[in-house]
């Protein structure tokens, strides 16, 4: 039995898969909020029970691996590979980036796991990138190896975050007074767009009062609710900038690799943006690279829509230490 899972700043998805030759079954899975539990093991501990014992142990991680150690970037837990193998009794225990788990999984997925948002002319052995909007911002890749597909983790989400327009620089002067260095995950993630709808409150041109922020508390959530169906004109604009910049990072992920084989999004946001990421806010920004548009307009871009595809990836990593090899 495997036991798969995704660790993140919010929530913690684990899943039970049987390996039939080199075939997951999936017999059990569950989601439990980071907020209810002091740490990990609780989680496991609880999810289980009643579980004949296990074989491989593979968990997708928010945060930096170092010496079989993760420290939670958007999170206070630490989790240590070497007690979680007492607490679990098996052999081993591997912690891999949570984005290194979602890029394993895209070996293994089917056409209805994916949403194209522009065709492109995909080549079957290029590079693979992989960019998750979520609690943070995560980036991997693929890469072909032989037959087989290895994935390269990053950091890359708190990279520099590089303004290209006016309102964006503006908006980096309003990040930096209150954080100091700002990363891209500053922006691109949950806690980023509170911060937009803040920076957009706070300018003067704003010139939008609305009664649907008046007597609420704003969350992500909302924020999106309202933008999408274009109840808060500064929700639309949240969403309108939200997509922009995402555009210009994920056509940086694009180049910065070249990415032939295309490129991914996946992260809770990014399956919520799923209706606007055909809109000129995401797509003709993504493409906007000057003497390289030519080749962005050949890489495929598609939404993971499959939830549970980073636990397949963690699954399968597991198996083959690493190598992905879809028979």
């Amino acid at each position: 039995m495997i036991l798969a899972g995704d660790v993140g700043g919010t929530k913690v998805h684990l899943a039970l898969f049987e390996n039939v030759s080199g075939n997951l079954n999936l017999i059990k899975q569950g989601r439990f909020l980071t907020r209810d539990h002091s740490g990990l093991e609780p989680v496991l501990e609880q999810f289980l029970i009643d579980t004949p014992s296990l074989t491989h142990v593979c968990l997708g991680v928010a945060g930096p691996i170092e010496n079989r150690r993760a420290r939670l970037t958007n999170l206070s837990w630490t989790i240590d590979s070497d007690p979680l193998k007492e607490f679990l009794q098996v052999s081993e225990v591997t912690l891999i980036n949570d984005l290194s788990a979602l890029a394993s999984s895209l070996p293994f997925l089917n056409e209805n796991d994916l949403e194209c948002i522009q065709q492109g002319e995909p080549h079957d052995r290029g590079r693979i990138g992989v960019l998750a909007v979520g609690t943070g911002l995560g980036q991997a890749f693929l890469v072909p190896q032989g037959n087989a597909w290895q994935v390269l983790d990053t950091e890359g989400g708190h990279c520099d975050f590089a303004p290209r327009t006016e309102t964006e620089w503006s908006l980096l002067g309003y990040l930096a007074e209150k954080y100091g260095r700002v990363s891209i995950e500053r922006v691109l993630s949950g806690a980023g767009i509170l911060d937009l709808y803040g920076f957009f409150k706070s300018t003067e041109d704003a010139g939008i009062n609305t009664e649907s922020d008046q007597d609420q508390e704003k969350t992500p959530e909302k924020i999106f609710h309202e933008g999408l169906g274009k109840k808060d004109p500064i929700s639309v604009k949240v969403l309108t900038l939200f997509l922009q910049i995402l555009g210009a990072v994920a056509g940086n992920l694009a180049l910065q690799l070249l990415t032939r084989g295309g490129l991914c999004i996946g992260g809770g946001i990014g399956t919520h943006l799923l209706p606007l990421l055909s809109s000129d806010s995401f797509l003709e920004v993504f493409l906007s690279k000057g003497r390289f548009r030519p080749f962005l307009e050949k890489v495929p871009v598609h939404v993971i829509k499959n939830d549970q595809a980073a636990l397949i990836g963690a699954a399968h990593y597991s198996l083959n230490q690493g190598i992905l090899n879809k028979a």
